[in-house]
């Protein structure tokens, strides 16, 4: 393509969402702009293809009248051979989707500047009455020369992004940015551009989009039904305060948003300040993280501070002793008294040892073996022979020495002593140390949940049971409830029953619920589920509890129906042909 309208095309770009970006050249002022093309004739339909290109000139006119230097300028609009073409201000940097693409995580400071640049931009777009309604990281230049930033295709956005939700066969990009009044096909304000700039925020701190799925219907679910993970998890320098701002932002409903973009990123800004050390983290940086337990992944206390060293003194030198005195000659008593102590001992060391100082032995065979020597001495009178009486004494004086030799054969035992089981002793004794046995306390529980009328079952124990609210006895420790009721989704909740320290849970229960993704050819239908009309029209997104449904469409004469079982969590996607 060398000419489109009035602009000579120059090279290509890149791809945009549905079209290609070319650099043109304007020759009436010879002004470089960016061509960004959209095929009208993807659409088959005449009338749909008439509809999208009325929208898109009076969106792109809209959008015209923006003049921020943080949003990109469109010149003119026009269409050509079945393909619309918008011409806008060339900018010369890269997009914020590359930045964040790289392996290293972005500055800090950096990010939390691109941040509050994009919120100005947006918040002065939504006081025109505009609404970008596809704010992404590939939506968001920064200048090279500047370093600022610039948002792009203003006011298209708003023509494609429902197409690209609705319209069979067509799906380009996925909106994970986008916000879930959007992607349910509601009427959206300024606060749905601030989800999508607290999304990049979630992205750029964890490195992570706080919604991904393989494939659309499971995503539009995610957004819509589920709530985000803790950006605490995903990275661990992110502190409470940070974790409050993201999900505030990130909440389903647009009322419990904040106010503007601007106030956002202003309490997002003053969160950081108070959490010292949070950081940044480049995308698939959770990947290379420890699992962790879901309950506490705070970051670890700093070490307290060190006392300073303090400089002692030199020691003093010690003095030196005084010199002892000379030792006089000892008394002569002292010396008779030390010799005398000496013989004594050697006296009493060489007198055999008495037997009233060896301990008794243990075995009664020892005590018996004086019995032959008193029958000897009753022997003695009979002999009548006076002549050997004073023979004895010699020959008792051997035996009196046997007493030393039989001594240790009655000391030995006690040497050994092979006793240990007196060290045992303390073995025995835990019995008596052992706290006393207590029975575990009982402590009522009351318990509610929202809405009310739930069962509520202790441990999964049927005996359990009762409706909420109610109250259940449970013994002190860690316990399981799981809470149901018709038509929500049964949670199982742990909880920790301590005496006098409770405090009763409130378990908010969640609808079960199913999606469904219709669509009628044409549009602009009617909706009626079971013989019920709803207050949308085709393409619409209706949330429904698990069930059959017939789903019937209407548009003047033209009529379609189709029977669907809806299950809780499903996702279904129904084109409704319109017939006569």
């Amino acid at each position: 393509m060398e000419q489109l309208g009035r602009y000579r095309v120059i090279g290509e770009l890149g791809h945009g969402a549905m079209g290609v970006v070319f650099r043109a050249l304007d020759p009436t002022i010879g002004r470089e702009v960016a061509l960004k093309t959209i095929r009208l004739g993807d659409f088959t339909n005449a009338e749909q293809r008439t509809r999208q290109r009325d929208r898109l000139f009076r969106e792109a006119r809209s959008a015209g009248i923006l003049s921020h230097p943080g949003i990109v300028t469109i010149f003119d609009v026009g269409e050509q051979d079945g393909v619309a073409y918008i011409a806008m201000e060339l900018v010369n940097g890269v997009t914020l989707e590359q930045m964040m693409a790289k392996p290293e995580a972005l500055d800090r400071e950096r990010a939390i500047q691109m941040l509050g640049q994009t919120a100005e931009a947006l918040d002065y777009a939504h006081r025109k009455g505009i609404i970008h309604r596809d704010i992404k990281p590939a939506n968001i230049m920064i200048v090279s020369e500047t370093g600022h930033i610039k948002i792009t295709d203003f006011g298209i956005a708003k023509i494609t992004t429902l197409d690209q939700l609705t319209q069979a066969g067509l799906m380009v990009g996925t909106p994970n940015y986008m916000a879930p009044e959007q992607v349910q096909g509601k009427t959206v304000t300024g606060r749905a551009d601030q989800y999508s700039l607290c999304v990049i925020a979630f992205e750029m701190m964890t490195g992570e989009k706080p919604f991904v799925a393989d494939h659309l219907p499971p995503l539009v679910y995610k957004i819509v039904m589920e709530d985000p993970p803790p950006a605490a998890r995903l990275n661990r320098t992110l502190g409470q305060k940070i974790e409050a701002v993201l999900r505030r932002g990130l909440s389903k409903s647009p009322d419990d948003r904040y106010a503007s973009c601007l106030e956002l990123v202003e309490t997002l800004e003053e969160a950081c300040a108070a959490t010292p050390g949070w950081k940044t983290q480049a995308r698939g940086a959770t990947f290379n993280l420890p699992t962790v337990s879901t309950e506490t992944a705070q970051p670890k206390p700093a070490p307290p501070p060190q006392p300073e060293a303090i400089t002692l003194p030199p020691p003093r030198p010690r003095p030196e002793p005084p010199p002892e005195p000379k030792r006089r000659a000892v008394p002569v008593f002292l010396a008779v008294l030390f010799g005398l102590g000496l013989a004594g001992l050697v006296y009493y060391a060489r007198r055999p040892i008495a037997p009233d100082i060896v301990p008794p032995p243990p075995k009664p065979p020892l005590v018996e073996s004086p019995k032959p020597e008193k029958s000897a001495v009753i022997r003695q009178p009979e002999a009548v022979t006076p002549a050997p009486a004073p023979a004895e004494p010699p020959k008792t004086e051997p035996p009196k020495t046997e007493p030393p030799k039989t001594e240790p054969s009655q000391v030995e035992p006690a040497k050994v002593e092979p006793e240990p089981p007196k060290a045992e002793a303390p073995r025995a004794a835990p019995p008596p140390s052992r706290p006393p046995r207590t029975s575990p306390t009982s402590v009522e529980v009351p318990i509610r949940s929202e809405p009310p009328g739930a069962q509520v079952m202790l441990d999964g124990l049927p005996g359990t049971a009762c409706n909420t609210p109610c109250t259940l006895k449970a013994t002190t420790g860690v316990h399981n409830i799981t809470v149901s009721r018709p038509g929500f989704r049964t949670v199982t909740r742990e909880i920790r029953v301590e005496p006098d320290m409770y405090e009763p849970p409130v378990v908010t229960m969640v609808s079960a619920m199913g999606v469904i993704m219709l669509q009628s050819q044409p549009d602009g239908a009617s909706i009626f589920v079971n013989d019920k009309p709803v207050p949308q029209k085709t393409p619409a997104q209706l949330n429904l509890p698990p069930g059959h449904y017939t789903i019937r469409v209407e548009k003047g004469d033209l009529k379609g129906a189709q029977t669907v079982e809806v299950r809780d969590q499903g996702f279904h996607h129904i084109a409704i042909p319109l017939t006569q």
